[in-house]
């Protein structure tokens, strides 16, 4: 009997199942190889590395993400929880698309910023206080009154 790996399979399990992998990515693959001229570590995101080569992605819809070989996963990562709403939501794909007119990254700070900081204080005024500490903790100074 074989021994079982710290991923909780044997060895022919694991291969069997990269096997399988590299025969269904054979465009990622190629990605990959290129990206080994151009990106140090072969992708940006270090957590989305693994061995042999990761799926490179091309789009997503909910909690689904759809590589360049036309595999279809499920997202369990959700870019770090950022995509609380999966990928591609109808709403979010809508603002977006009516804030794209007017500029999406600038240098100084914006109304809306503030109107999401004050959405998260106001959901508990205990995230309120949380908030005003950690601002004292970063060096800067604390807004008045609270």
């Amino acid at each position: 009997m074989e021994d079982i790996e710290e991923n909780g399979m044997t060895k022919s399990q694991r291969d069997y199942v990269v096997e399988g992998y590299c025969q269904s990515t054979f465009r990622s693959r190629t990605y990959s190889e290129l990206a080994t001229n151009y990106i140090g570590g072969r992708t940006t995101r270090e957590l989305t590395f693994f061995n042999p080569y990761p799926p490179y992605i091309v789009r997503g819809e909910g909690f689904r993400i759809f590589d360049v070989d036309g595999n279809e996963r499920i997202d369990f990562f959700n870019n770090a929880s950022s995509l609380i709403l999966g990928h591609a939501h109808p709403a979010v794909v809508k603002a977006v698309q009516a804030q794209l007119v007017n500029g999406t990254a600038f240098h100084g700070p914006t109304p809306w910023e503030v109107e999401l900081a004050k959405r998260i204080c106001e959901g508990s005024v205990n995230r309120k206080d949380e908030v005003y500490q950690q601002r004292d903790r970063s060096g800067h100074d604390c807004p008045q009154g609270g």
